[in-house]
């Protein structure tokens, strides 16, 4: 009862103070202070004898001052009673470990018999099956994975058919590999963990992190993940990291392919651990919740994620850092459902629970300013950015969000930088920031920049598709504005032909069909070839106007969907998130009036051929066709109108039609909107 086990140097504090009370009361010589060994205080002599018949008996070798012990018992044991004395030393040498709490001594226990055992047969008998179970319960509970491995082995190899050893290897081996960013292989051991014991919580609730992680770092159609995609985490397994990392991936319209088949894998996992809950009667951990509702989320289905972290709502009290991931969760299903005020009210929750410089004052601050760009408060987007950036300089994703907001807003060089920046802190050159390093480029004008970026992220990833399509096109454009039509028209011939890459990581395709069959209608008509340019140029508005109608029809039956309820997927999406998957168009052609602005261009183009061919009817028929949507909207701009009307008048006059009142109303028209080409004409062809 002296001492504390639980101290740095355990019990041998108590031990040294009491060991001297101990001589005192039983009269024995207090412990030499030197090592040599003292004249003995009694004399051994020996004398001859039989071995049948001693000259003194063994129970009459006392030596003086001791007191003599009778033998009782001596009965040798066999192996199986040896072994069960053994497990019943060990256990009760557990217990007494456990109610100290010290797991590093209770490890000691494997050299136990060994070290301390009388037995001759107790020192070379088998260690026992259950001495590695508690070596492995306690290596588990001190994290010491590889040694866990190891005895968890050594057990089988006593009973290979112990289900619970097997399922403590499969768990050890699972955040093994977690640890090592290999989540799909651990997500496999921890399936067999789930085969060996089905109402495991624990086991469900690793594998739904680990299949999260794997969503997570995923190659959704853009090439294998960087080295460093998980580096944010660094392989934690922690649940509370898992479902805060899958939050901030959540926005970019939903995974697909084999990042979301983990995902849904994932919420069933979850979603039989909260059904094991209801039949024990026992409440789920809130952090297999809000996992849950970030893989929901992911997965584009807000609705259902918002319905999750109801119930969870009551569970967050009481502990801060579950607090601010309710926050955060909620927040995040509000920007998806569109609900932006209320996001940025929750944001607001979080900074102000939030301690000064803790990592959820970064994540509030990025959702609040994405909101507040989406609400238009542009400003102070800017400055919640801002704000994360000096709260953790050292994070690429902030950087890389950054750019996106910079882009998103036309602020094109600070977008470069941002980009430069996010790249530099990355472990490897990462194809998404340069994918987008290289969009900032091209909005800029810097076309040979912008094609330099789409070789680098093809380079790094051979299987980014949506980068090698915009390398090409880029390179066909660059050869048309060198005045090399020919091999520009092949290349966008190419291109028209091939399959677009879907939207992939957030990331949208540049160079879609309308936009390439128009550049191709351009290229034929710089060759001289009028009627071909036609064509292209009536495919490109024809294949923007169908684009067009499926937005409408799909915003129609979302509208539908909501109204009578329905719970699909497709109605929790956004109405940005719908044009986007629906419509493969850049976001400016998604805005309104885009559509028609561009139909508008495609039409003018075909007047040219026709006014090119000598078919002046055909080309004024086109002119007045877009003239009747100048009152409808404004798609063109004063000097687009104004070119429109003053080729209505060339039109009439070439129709030999001058003094007609259409041809005059067409050029006064012109001249109001501006009087640059209605004045150039004069000066080339005086009119009387």
């Amino acid at each position: 009862g002296v001492g504390d086990d639980r101290d740095e140097d355990r019990y041998f504090t108590g031990w040294e103070a009491w060991l001297p009370e101990l001589w005192k009361a039983l009269g024995a010589p207090a412990v030499p202070l030197t090592r040599e060994v003292p004249t003995p205080s009694y004399k051994v002599t020996a004398s001859p004898g039989k071995a049948d018949s001693p000259p003194i008996a063994d129970d009459d070798i006392v030596p003086p001052g001791a007191a003599r012990l009778t033998l009782r018992t001596n009965k040798l044991l066999t192996p199986e009673e040896t072994r069960w004395t053994a497990t019943r030393v060990i256990v009760q040498r557990r217990q007494e470990l456990a109610q100290g709490g010290d797991l590093e001594l209770a490890l000691d226990c494997r050299t136990f018999l060994q070290l301390v055992a009388e037995d001759p047969q107790q020192r070379v008998a088998e260690v026992p099956f259950l001495l590695y179970a508690l070596r492995t319960v306690a290596l588990c509970d001190l994290e010491r994975w590889d040694e866990a491995v190891a005895d968890c082995r050594r057990a089988l190899a006593i009973d290979p058919k112990d289900e619970a050893a097997q399922f403590t290897l499969q768990i050890a081996n699972g955040i093994l590999r977690m640890k090592c960013c290999k989540f799909e292989a651990a997500a496999g051991c921890f399936a067999k963990a789930i085969r060996l014991q089905p109402i495991s919580a624990e086991a469900r609730i690793r594998r739904a992190i680990a299949l999260a992680r794997a969503a997570q770092v995923a190659p959704a159609g853009g090439g294998p993940p960087a080295a460093g995609a998980s580096t944010a985490a660094g392989g934690s397994c922690t649940l509370s990291h898992t479902s805060a990392q899958m939050s901030s991936v959540s926005g970019g319209g939903g995974p697909s392919g084999r990042a979301a088949q983990l995902l849904e894998e994932a919420v069933q996992d979850l979603e039989a651990v909260d059904q094991q809950a209801q039949i024990s009667g026992s409440a789920a951990p809130v952090q297999a919740g809000h996992l849950r509702a970030a893989c929901l989320c992911s997965l584009g289905r807000p609705q259902e994620a918002s319905e999750v972290l109801r119930q969870c709502r009551d569970s967050a009290h009481g502990v801060l850092e579950a607090k601010m991931r309710q926050k955060a969760l909620e927040a995040e299903v509000s920007a998806l459902l569109g609900q932006y005020a209320d996001a940025v009210a929750a944001c607001d929750a979080m900074l102000k629970n939030c301690p000064v410089g803790a990592p959820w004052q970064v994540e509030a601050r990025l959702m609040r300013g994405c909101c507040s760009s989406e609400l238009g408060e542009v400003e102070r987007a800017f400055e919640d950015y801002r704000e994360a950036l000096v709260l953790a300089p050292e994070r690429a994703d902030i950087h890389e969000a950054s750019g996106e907001l910079f882009l998103l807003h036309r602020c094109l060089q600070e977008a470069v930088t941002a980009f430069t920046t996010a790249s530099k802190l990355t472990e490897s050159l990462s194809p998404r920031i340069t994918y987008k390093r290289g969009l900032a480029y091209l909005a800029m004008g810097s076309a040979n920049a912008a094609l330099k970026d789409m070789v680098r992220a093809v380079r790094v990833c051979p299987t980014m598709t949506i980068a090698a399509r915009a390398r090409d096109g880029l390179a066909a454009l660059l050869s048309a504005v060198d005045g090399d039509f020919r091999h520009a028209h092949i290349r966008f011939n190419v291109l028209l032909h091939a399959q677009v890459p879907p939207s992939v990581d957030g990331l949208l395709p540049i160079l879609t069909p309308h936009e390439v069959a128009l550049y191709r209608g351009v290229c034929a008509l710089y060759l001289g070839e009028a009627l071909r340019a036609m064509q292209d140029f009536g495919m490109a508005a024809d294949l923007v106007r169908a684009d067009g109608s499926a937005v409408e029809r799909s915003e129609h039956e979302e509208l539908s969907s909501v109204r009578r309820g329905a719970a699909s997927s497709s109605a929790n999406l956004s109405k940005q998130a719908m044009q986007q998957r629906l419509m493969r168009l850049h976001p400016d052609l998604a805005s309104p009036g885009a559509v028609d602005a561009f139909e508008c261009e495609a039409r003018y183009n075909i007047a040219l051929c026709q006014l090119m061919t000598r078919q002046y009817r055909a080309a004024l028929s086109a002119c007045q066709e877009i003239a009747k949507l100048e009152n409808s909207a404004d798609v063109l701009g004063q000097q687009g109108w104004c070119l429109i009307y003053f080729l209505i008048g060339v039109c009439c006059l070439a129709l030999g039609e001058s003094t007609d009142e259409a041809a005059r109303d067409a050029f006064t028209r012109s001249y109001a909107h501006d009087p640059r080409y209605v004045d150039d004409f004069l000066r080339r062809h005086y009119c009387r």
